[in-house]
């Protein structure tokens, strides 16, 4: 076989590619030179090694669709959230949201809250975990997807804690057991209450560390970005269900507060995508 030195001596052009290679005269060569070391190893981090999907971009067609997964969580929980409160709005007891309405629903609409929150659990898992591909560094991303997966499981579960003490409270008034309802339903709360601040303990860190990556401008977004938090967006929304009149629609819509939040979330994410071409 013969040897590269002796192939150079007798094919200049076989030199001639070598020196290409090594000195960026190939597309993907020039789109790396000037850049800082930081931003080379940025760019490895979401680069698919496959030559067939040149030409795509970063933001691929599989991450927009998982952001639409996403929204679609976001209708599943927040269509469970407006099923399982909204109604009349006065109460008599200590917690606001055992109210006249609540002990009225039908069990259907707790049965189809509680049956939504299994798909729209999945589809928010879909749709968080893929946001993890905006993240640069492969290190950061994968500290995101465990703060992801530590906080998805309370989510559910803090959901299907509110619908079992509704889905109680209902019963009892329907069943002949109205004048213990409250009380019961009340004490059962205050006894479980300790597991409301600690799941919300869990899920609030990768809101809280996705805003940490975006202000340090550790995201293929604008460090501005970083204001479009989910967390911000919740307190927005917040405000503005203070300012409407105590009702049916407010109730609904304080208990959807979260899914309402997430889905403009979402829906930002996925206008805000780039076509920054995949790098090879």
């Amino acid at each position: 076989m013969k040897s590269g030195l002796y192939c150079g001596a007798q094919n200049p052009d076989y030199v001639r590619n070598i020196e290409k290679r090594m000195t960026g005269t190939r597309p993907v060569m020039k789109k790396l030179q000037g850049q800082s070391e930081e931003q080379l190893r940025g760019a490895v981090s979401y680069v698919r090694p496959d030559p067939r999907v040149q030409g795509e971009t970063v933001i691929t067609k599989n991450l927009k669709k998982a952001l639409i997964c996403g929204m679609l969580g976001c209708l599943c929980y927040g269509g469970g959230d407006w099923l399982m409160m909204y109604g009349d709005p006065s109460y008599n007891g200590t917690l606001k949201w055992l109210t006249t309405g609540t002990a009225a629903i039908a069990g259907w609409r707790y049965n189809l809250a509680m049956a939504l929150a299994f798909p729209g659990i999945i589809f928010y898992g879909i749709a968080l975990f893929a946001v993890g591909g905006y993240i640069h560094s492969h290190k950061e991303q994968k500290i995101y997807h465990y703060l992801n997966a530590f906080g998805l499981t309370p989510w559910i579960a803090l959901h299907l804690f509110y619908i079992m003490i509704l889905t109680l409270f209902a019963w009892m008034n329907g069943n002949g057991y109205a004048s213990e309802s409250l009380s019961v339903c009340e004490g059962l709360f205050s006894q479980l209450s300790w597991f409301i601040p600690i799941s919300e303990a869990l899920m609030l860190p990768v809101f809280l560390y996705w805003f940490y990556l975006q202000i340090s401008g550790k995201t293929i977004f604008p460090r501005w970005m970083a204001f479009t938090n989910v967390l911000i967006i919740f307190a927005l929304l917040k405000g503005i269900s203070l300012l409407m009149p105590f009702s049916a629609f407010r109730l609904g819509f304080t208990n959807g507060l979260m899914s309402e939040s997430m889905v403009i979330w979402f829906g930002i994410l996925l206008l805000s995508s780039t076509d920054t071409k995949e790098m090879y």
